[in-house]
């Protein structure tokens, strides 16, 4: 019987996906107000993991060496 791990990120990623502006403007409305939310925005969260990735890859091979 195998266990699943409680997924605690991706409620948390959605929620601030989808309310990322109004977000921002109540908790940080100074920075709200500075952004050109014209241009749009995007999420890093994917890259930041395939860096973190690629690290403990590197790390693992030295390692072995």
């Amino acid at each position: 019987m195998s266990q699943q791990r409680a997924d605690y990120d991706n409620p948390w990623k959605e929620a601030l996906s989808l309310y990322f502006q109004p977000f921002i403007a109540f908790f940080f409305p100074v920075i709200h107000d500075n952004i050109n939310w014209t241009r749009g925005y995007e999420f890093l969260d994917t890259v930041l993991q395939q860096i973190a990735l690629s690290f403990v890859i590197s790390s693992l091979s030295l390692v072995g060496t």
